[in-house]
């Protein structure tokens, strides 16, 4: 794994100590969760879905759960909304927006994945936003928050409200980025 970029001397400093040259560097690492600094969002059973572990821990935190609820309403929040639905884990779905993917879909193609998402007998709850997500004694998530004060329990909360680039190590180097941050 690469801890620290070198640009002058275009070399990767490795985590066991290692050096490794490069003449041309493509930095591919991928994407992480948005995260917006709720509390409680580093919590167990707290996470979002870009990796195969995330895959394997939600294979974890998934199991003889009550209730899931996943925020954000994009690809990942819907797909997500899916597996758990196919597990048959009641799930509340937030969307921050009036409709599901309105900024994407005409008004009644958004309306139409909204009422396919509520006949799959998904809890989807418009124009709701979380404030913050609460842990039980073990210090895994027993319910959340919203903004307007209701709280809602469940055992899994999915994070999809967007991703960014996985660059975070890079960022004290002097490599400067073209379509990162």
């Amino acid at each position: 794994m690469v801890t620290t970029i070198d640009t002058d001397a275009k070399t990767l400093l490795l985590h066991h100590g290692g050096k490794m040259s490069y003449d041309v560097l493509i930095v591919a690492t991928g994407s992480v969760p948005n995260k917006f600094g709720w509390p409680g969002q580093d919590l167990k059973g707290v996470q979002g879905m870009y990796s195969y572990q995330d895959l394997e821990n939600m294979e974890v935190y998934t199991k003889n759960i009550d209730r899931a609820v996943i925020v954000g309403g994009g690809l990942i929040g819907i797909e997500m909304a899916e597996m758990l639905h196919s597990r048959k884990i009641p799930t509340t779905f937030l969307v921050r927006e009036p409709s599901f993917w309105n900024s994407i879909l005409p008004k009644e193609e958004s309306a139409m994945v909204n009422q396919q998402i509520v006949n799959n007998k998904i809890d989807l709850m418009l124009k709701t936003e979380l404030k913050e997500i609460l842990a039980n004694e073990q210090g895994r998530v027993k319910a959340v928050v919203l903004t307007n004060g209701e709280e809602i329990p469940c055992q899994f909360v999915g994070l999809t409200a967007g991703v960014r680039p996985n660059i975070d190590f890079i960022k004290s180097s002097k490599l400067h980025t073209i379509r990162g941050w």
